[in-house]
């Protein structure tokens, strides 16, 4: 009897047992014999940052690199050829109008000088005596002891020795001018920027042998592409500056033939205190795009944006950008204009309107029609993630 109780409490306590581990192991069952959740996919639609395009061409400003020089220089020269007995000033020297810079060795031109007074002399003499011997001839005549064909003669003579008188005047002329050339003096005030040759050369007429930069004032010397012409013209105020200095300047000549890269050599000249600057440095120079009255008209409606929001096109002055469709989040690819390009933005005139979402970063891997997101507007203009 008392071995079927202990049997029956044993079955019974096993049969508990079964139905615990069943309720503990039951949801890992159910788990493994379900379905495996699915893995949600990435968003992979490419998020565009955008900036509402705004019309402001009107304060566009171009900056063109330029060289500080004198407003005159002379490359100063002996008209007379010869040899350099000497140089009086160095580079650097400051020299006053009229001042002796060099000499010449002047014996030959003395010499010139010399002979030429010699044959004037001889001149007058030869004149004197044809004078002389018409009137003497002429008074034979009236006499009846002279014909009338040796008088002409006479008078013939006569001439040809004036004509000779005249010439020998003009050599004594030249003479003493030749000799005046071999002392150079300085046209103007200024300084001495170069000394090309020593003492004791051989040069040539006409061979520079020294540079005089002008005491008149400064210029800057700068080359503007022939697009930017349109706006830039003989008069037109600029803004220079020079290291710390800024300065303004009126364009006071452009010369009418372009150089290579297509730009015209034109210069600006200063207005103001120079004091203290010199040639030879780097000067900037900024002027307005779009002078006249039509081009600010025009020019007020162009749109301005971030130079990374175009993609260039397949031709000069043409590219494209990439407006976005906030009803359907798809952006269109546009052909634009440009008008100019700065070091930071680009000006478009043609393609785009005020109010346009333009994509500024990303449109390289954009096509037209793609799906994309816009980062949120971070109130400046800009998008924020």
């Amino acid at each position: 009897m008392s071995v079927s109780c202990y049997t029956v409490c044993r079955s019974t306590k096993q049969h508990c047992l079964n139905k615990l581990l069943l309720f503990v192991l039951l949801p890992f069952m159910m788990t493994a014999c379900g379905d495996k959740p699915k893995a949600v996919p990435p968003d992979i639609t490419p998020r565009v940052k955008t900036v509402t395009a705004q019309a402001g061409g009107e304060q566009r400003y171009r900056s063109l690199v330029g060289e500080l020089q004198p407003a005159e220089v002379w490359n100063l020269a002996f008209p007379v050829q010869g040899r350099v007995m000497q140089l009086a000033v160095n580079e650097g020297d400051k020299v006053k109008k009229g001042q002796v810079l060099a000499r010449l060795d002047p014996l030959a031109y003395e010499l010139k000088l010399k002979n030429a007074r010699s044959g004037l002399q001889s001149a007058m003499t030869e004149r004197k005596e044809k004078l002389d011997a018409l009137a003497a001839q002429s008074k034979l005549r009236e006499q009846g002891y002279m014909t009338g064909n040796m008088l002409e003669k006479q008078r013939v003579e006569l001439a040809a020795s004036e004509t000779r008188l005249r010439n020998s005047e003009s050599a004594l002329a030249l003479a003493k001018r030749d000799l005046d050339y071999t002392v150079l003096l300085a046209p103007a005030e200024g300084r001495i920027s170069a000394r090309l040759i020593e003492a004791f050369a051989d040069v040539n007429a006409g061979q520079a042998i020294m540079r005089l930069d002008g005491a008149a004032g400064l210029r800057v010397a700068i080359r503007v592409p022939d697009k930017l012409m349109s706006g830039f013209n003989l008069g037109t105020v600029v803004k220079v500056q020079i290291g710390e200095r800024k300065l303004e300047g009126k364009v006071s000549r452009i010369d009418a033939r372009a150089t290579a890269g297509d730009a015209f050599p034109s210069y600006v000249s200063l207005t103001g205190d120079t004091a203290g600057l010199r040639p030879g440095v780097t000067a900037n120079v900024q002027f307005t795009l779009g002078s006249d009255a039509s081009q600010e008209a025009q020019t007020r409606k162009n749109i301005v944006l971030p130079l990374q929001a175009i993609v260039p096109g397949n031709a000069p002055g043409r590219g494209f950008a990439f407006v976005l469709d906030g009803q359907s989040g798809k952006v269109r690819r546009v052909e634009v204009r440009i008008k100019s390009v700065n070091e930071h933005d680009v000006e478009v005139d043609e393609g785009l309107k005020a109010g346009d979402e333009v994509v500024v970063a990303g449109v390289a891997f954009l096509s037209d029609g793609q799906v994309v997101k816009a980062l949120q507007k971070d109130g400046k203009g800009g998008s924020r993630i």
